[in-house]
C-alpha cells in the first residue's frame, strides 16, 4: 500500500511539474520459467517482447537466465544475466541498441487467508549501447539500478481453485551513477488484472498495466498503458529421495 501511495504522489507530481508527457499505447508478453532443479536450486529464464501500438511495430526483446538458491519456502536468493534488444524511437532509424545486465535478487513471498504476497528486490547493472546517427557504437552506459516489487493474488473463489484469481502488482525502479542525474527515478509499473491456472505447471495473467517513465534527460516522460499476458512455467525436475 505504501508503495503505491508513492507511486500516485510521484506520478501526480512529475506531471504538474513537465507538460512534455509523452503517451503511448504498448502491448507487453512474456514466458516466465523456474526450473526447480533440487530441493535448493532452480535455473531461471523468461523472454519478453514488447510492441508500440499493442502489435504494431517492435519496442524490445529481452531475455533474462539465473540461478537462484531456494533457503526455504519463503526466501529466495538469485543472480543472472539479461540481454535487451531496444528498438530505435526516432522515425527512420533502423539500429537497435544492445544492452546487457547483471542482476542480483532477493525475494520474500507468503501467504495470508486468501491473499499471496510477494516482495522481490532486484539489483541491476546494466551497460546499455550508445547509438549515434543510427549508427552503433562501441561505447556504452553504465548505470545501477534497483526494483522493488511488491505483487499479490487474491483467491476470489476459494472453493474452485482452477478460476481466477485477482492480480495485482507494483513495482518502483530507481536508479543511480555519474549518468542519472537528471533521472534518479526512473520509472514505476502498476499491474491489475486475472491470473488463470493452466495446469499445475503452467499459468498466466492478463489485465493492465500503467507505465510512467522519466526520460534521460529529466524533463521528458513516458505514460504507456499497457495490455499485458505473461505466462508463467514452473517444472519441479529434482530427483525426489
Amino acid at each position: 500500500a505504501v508503495a503505491l501511495v508513492c507511486f500516485f504522489l510521484l506520478t501526480r507530481s512529475s506531471i504538474a511539474q513537465s507538460k512534455q508527457v509523452r503517451y503511448q499505447n504498448h502491448s507487453w508478453t512474456s514466458l516466465n520459467t523456474s526450473m526447480r532443479i533440487a530441493k535448493h536450486w532452480s535455473i531461471i529464464t523468461d523472454v519478453h517482447y514488447r510492441a508500440n501500438n499493442f502489435f504494431a511495430s517492435p519496442n524490445f526483446y529481452f531475455f533474462r537466465v539465473g540461478g537462484q538458491y531456494h533457503f526455504n519456502q519463503k526466501w529466495s536468493a538469485a543472480l543472472g544475466y539479461g540481454h535487451l534488444w531496444l528498438a530505435p524511437s526516432k522515425t527512420g532509424w533502423h539500429t537497435y541498441s544492445n544492452e546487457n545486465r547483471i542482476y542480483q535478487q532477493v525475494q520474500y513471498t507468503y501467504k495470508t487467508q486468501r491473499w499471496q504476497w510477494i516482495h522481490r528486490i532486484r539489483n541491476e547493472q546494466r551497460w546499455q549501447q550508445i547509438i549515434t546517427n543510427d549508427i552503433a557504437t562501441n561505447n556504452y552506459k553504465l548505470t545501477n539500478r534497483i526494483r522493488y516489487l511488491l505483487g499479490a493474488n487474491y483467491t476470489i473463489f476459494k472453493q474452485h481453485p482452477k478460476l481466477p484469481t485477482l492480480a495485482i502488482a507494483n513495482e518502483l525502479c530507481v536508479q543511480f551513477g555519474e549518468n542519472t542525474a537528471l533521472n534518479t527515478y526512473d520509472q514505476n509499473r502498476f499491474f491489475i488484472g486475472a491470473k488463470m491456472p493452466l495446469r499445475k505447471d503452467l499459468s498466466f495473467d492478463i489485465g493492465y498495466m500503467l507505465l510512467y517513465q522519466k526520460k534521460a534527460d529529466g524533463v521528458n516522460f513516458d505514460y504507456n498503458n499497457t495490455f499485458r499476458c505473461f505466462f508463467y512455467y514452473t517444472p519441479q525436475w529434482q530427483q525426489k529421495s
